[in-house]
C-alpha cells in the first residue's frame, strides 16, 4: 500500500491547480457513471442529442400551431423549441430509468455499473478536452501560461487532436463506400 501511495505521490508531484480540476472532473464523472449505470448514461446522452435535434427540426411547426396562444413569433418559436426539447428529454429519462431498473437484475448490475463508470471516465475526458479547446480559443496568449504549465493539458490536446481527426474522417467518409468495404472485408473471414 505504501508503494502505491508513493507512486501516486510522485506522479502527481508537479500537478497544477488545473491538473487537479481535470482529475476532479474525471473522477466525479466516473462516480456518477458508476452510480447511474451504463444503460441510463447512454440513454441520457442519446436523449440530449435527440432532444436538441428534434427541437431544432420541429420547433417551427409547433410554433406555427401556437399562434393562437402566443403572439410574439420569437417567443412562440422559443416555446416550441423548449416544449419539444423538454418532452424528448423526459421520454429518454423515463426509458433510461426503465433500462437501468432492468439492469439491476442479478448478473447485469455489476457489468452495468462498471461500464457506466468507464462511460463516465470518457465523458469526463471529453468535457475536459472541450474545456481546454475553449480556454485556448478565448484566452489571450499572455494568460495561457497556467494552462501550458499543467501536466495533463498535453495529453488532453493529443486526445482532442485524435478525436477531431477521427470526427473529420467520419464526416468525410462516403457511407455507401464504407459499408461496401466493410461487407467485402467481412466476406474474407
Amino acid at each position: 500500500m505504501d508503494d502505491l501511495l508513493s507512486d501516486v505521490s510522485s506522479a502527481t508531484q508537479g500537478f497544477s491547480g488545473f491538473d487537479w480540476v481535470v482529475v476532479a472532473v474525471v473522477l466525479l464523472s466516473m462516480v456518477v457513471g458508476l452510480w447511474r449505470g451504463f444503460a441510463r448514461e447512454v440513454m441520457a446522452v442519446l436523449g440530449w442529442v435527440l432532444a436538441f435535434v428534434g427541437a431544432s427540426l420541429l420547433a417551427k411547426p409547433l410554433a406555427n400551431a401556437l399562434t393562437h396562444v402566443i403572439d410574439d413569433p420569437t417567443l412562440r418559436y422559443l416555446a416550441g423549441w423548449l416544449l419539444i426539447f423538454v418532452a424528448v428529454l423526459a421520454i429518454f429519462g423515463a426509458v433510461g430509468a426503465f433500462f437501468s431498473k432492468q439492469m439491476r437484475q442479478p448478473g447485469f448490475n455489476l457489468g452495468n455499473r462498471f461500464l457506466g463508470g468507464m462511460f463516465g471516465v470518457v465523458r469526463g475526458l471529453v468535457i475536459m478536452m472541450a474545456a481546454v479547446l475553449l480556454l485556448r480559443a478565448f484566452l489571450p496568449d499572455s494568460e495561457e501560461a497556467w494552462l501550458d504549465n499543467a501536466q495533463l493539458v498535453d495529453p488532453l490536446d493529443d486526445m482532442a487532436e485524435v478525436f477531431g481527426q477521427t470526427f473529420d474522417d467520419v464526416l468525410e467518409a462516403d457511407p455507401p463506400e464504407t459499408l461496401g468495404e466493410s461487407f467485402e472485408s467481412s466476406e474474407m473471414l
